[in-house]
Parts: C-alpha cells; sequence; structure tokens
C-alpha cells in the first residue's frame, strides 16, 4: 500500500482499482526483484505503482548500501493504454480500452454525474432494456 501527492494530486492504491500487474518472475525479497501495478483512480486517471528490489531502478540508498524500494508515477491514457498493450492479455485490454478490431470503436469515458442523475439513468435502462452508455450515448446524439 502506497499512497503519495505527485503535483497536488493523490495517488493511492489502497482507494485506486487496480488494473493489472506485471512483474520479472522474481521471487518478492530477491535482490532483482520487480513489479508495476497499473491502478486507475475513481477520476479515471491512471497511475503506475512500480516496486523493486536493490538491483533495480527502484533501489533507495539505505545508510551505507541499497534496499529496495517503491514508487508511482501518474500516467496519460495513452502511456496507460501503451502498458497495458505490453503487458494485459486481449482481453483484458479491452475491458480498459475497448476492443481495437470494433469497427463502431468505443473507448471508455470516465464520467462525473450527480447521484439523482445516475438513478434516472439507472431506471431509464432498466425500463427500456438498453444500456447506461447506449442511453448516454443517443441523448449526445441527439444534440
Amino acid at each position: 500500500e502506497m499512497n503519495k501527492v505527485i503535483n497536488g494530486k493523490r495517488y493511492d492504491t489502497d482507494k485506486a482499482e487496480q488494473i493489472a500487474q506485471s512483474d520479472n518472475g522474481c521471487y518478492v525479497g530477491d535482490l532483482d526483484y520487480y513489479c508495476e501495478t497499473l491502478y486507475r483512480k475513481r477520476t479515471g486517471e491512471f497511475f503506475l505503482h512500480s516496486e523493486g528490489g536493490p538491483r533495480t531502478r527502484c533501489a533507495k540508498r539505505d545508510g551505507s548500501g541499497w534496499a529496495g524500494g517503491e514508487e508511482i508515477s501518474p500516467q496519460s491514457y495513452e502511456e496507460a493504454r501503451e502498458w497495458a498493450e505490453e503487458n494485459m492479455d486481449a482481453d483484458g485490454y479491452a475491458s480498459v480500452f475497448g476492443d481495437p478490431d470494433d469497427d463502431g470503436a468505443t473507448v471508455p469515458a470516465m464520467l462525473s454525474i450527480s447521484a439523482s442523475a445516475k438513478a434516472k439513468l439507472e431506471r431509464e435502462a432498466s425500463r427500456t432494456g438498453k444500456t447506461q452508455s447506449r442511453i448516454v450515448e443517443e441523448l449526445i446524439e441527439a444534440m
């Protein structure tokens, strides 16, 4: 668990959604152990949590030697998408970033709406049998 404020924004591994993890196959505690985890905040922003042993880029000076460490780095949508392309299987990638083969390419959009608007959206979806995404898309198309 790690949380850090970077450029006035909080990044907290406990409060964010873990999207995927990639490690180098070494066991935790190995001098070369290295692991990256992609997270998405409630706001839709992505960040990468990296941790590794004393012989990785996460190494921190510890008295007279080196110790393992961890760091958080904010990721743009494009950086997160590229990381996912390299480190996730196709289904996992599609669940977060949409299916790249889909001609009507859909992209995830993280929005904040009022609780009453969300309740109306859920009622409309229930009433019509349409997905919430489809209802929002139809409203935008009608503009």
